[in-house]
């Protein structure tokens, strides 16, 4: 689970100012698609100047634990981003689709990765609200 929060919070401190480069431990904390769908997202807010202001809450729980090789542990969060929101970074004004439950299930995988515990996958279900 440390592993995870610090890969989210990695997120939240990147997107805040994505004009910058990504905070180093995104990629000390994620892999694989997890890794690249979070430089994605940063690189489509660069490219549309957004910023995530605020933080989320988080309510994840592990669901499944695989001993491997590698050892795989399945995590369900409910992502609370009632208090993180995307703003265009010009004028402050709301880039929240419409519609969008601010509150969503994301599936994460964690393994183990060269001696340390990592995010491989992290998949927000924008149609499954918590």
């Amino acid at each position: 689970m440390d592993a995870y929060y610090a890969f989210w919070a990695a997120q939240v401190r990147s997107q805040a100012n994505p004009q910058k480069r990504q905070d180093p431990s995104l990629a000390k904390y994620g892999i694989d698609k997890a890794l690249a769908n979070a430089q994605a997202t940063l690189l489509l807010y660069r490219q549309n100047g957004i910023e995530m202001r605020g933080k989320p809450a988080h309510d994840a729980k592990v669901t499944a634990v695989d001993l491997g090789p590698p050892p795989t542990v399945s995590i369900t969060d409910c992502l609370d981003s009632t208090h993180w929101k995307p703003v265009y970074a010009a004028t402050g004004k709301s880039a929240l689709a419409p519609g969008q439950s601010p509150r969503v299930v994301v599936d994460s995988t964690a393994t183990l990765y060269n001696g340390r515990w990592v995010i491989r996958t992290s998949v927000a279900h924008r149609d499954r609200p918590c």
